[in-house]
């Protein structure tokens, strides 16, 4: 029988906030939600996009800190916390 768990897409809620995070040496985000979701967000496809070029160093990606409802890296770059959340992959 097919699991019908992997078939249901999270949807971004505004009222949804972060309540830990860790930058992982492999370019990975891990995020705790004040819902209980523990999501894991692969950043690798981003880094070729030139808005986050500096964040190829890993010591830069790693400064990442919890910004309101997303995150954020020292020089205003950030990533939309929808993404974050709807492109996450459950660590449950």
């Amino acid at each position: 029988m097919k699991d019908l768990a992997k078939d249901i897409r999270r949807t971004w809620n505004p009222d949804l906030r972060i309540i830990s995070l860790k930058a992982n040496d492999d370019w990975t985000l891990d995020l705790s939600y004040d819902n209980g979701d523990r999501l894991r967000f692969d950043f690798r496809p981003y880094l070729e996009h030139p808005w986050y070029a500096k964040l190829r160093n890993i010591e830069c990606f790693k400064q990442a800190q919890i910004d309101f409802d997303s995150v954020a890296w020292p020089g205003d770059t950030d990533i939309a916390p929808e993404t974050l959340y709807e492109e996450g992959k459950s660590l449950k």
